[in-house]
């Protein structure tokens, strides 16, 4: 889904790229095609698939030169939408907090974090040494 959406969007601005500047006829369709593939991929429930989605469309949106006075507020919506989100669903909430800290999971549910954490350590430890 993630490259049917950047394929579509970026072919529908390609053709029209006038249009982005305008907030009704250019930026809505966008934005309105965004909240039902989130409102999709949020029934699942896959919130980090939906962040993805989000800033994948809105990256877009920018490069296709949206003005900054829609895109700002816009933004701003859509992280208070996500931590509502987030606040709202317990499952959402301990993703959120054991992302933020993965050493607080005392039973390693979420086994993928550690090994990005412990990855991210690693590669930073190489990096380090190689400057």
């Amino acid at each position: 889904m993630k490259i049917a959406l950047i394929i579509f969007m970026s072919a529908k601005i390609a053709k029209k790229p006038e249009k982005i500047k305008k907030f009704f006829t250019g930026l809505v369709p966008y934005l309105v095609l965004l909240v039902i593939i989130s409102g999709l991929l949020l029934a699942e429930p896959h919130m980090s698939a939906t962040v993805i989605m989000l800033v994948i469309g809105a990256a877009i949106l920018f490069t296709a030169g949206a003005r900054w006075l829609h895109i700002i507020p816009l933004g701003s919506l859509g992280v208070l939408a996500c931590y509502i989100l987030a606040k709202t669903s317990e499952y959402r909430w301990k993703r959120v907090i054991i992302f933020l800290d993965p050493w607080q999971d005392k039973l390693r549910r979420w086994l993928a974090n550690y090994s990005v954490t412990i990855c991210d350590r690693i590669w930073w430890l190489i990096w380090r040494r190689t400057w």
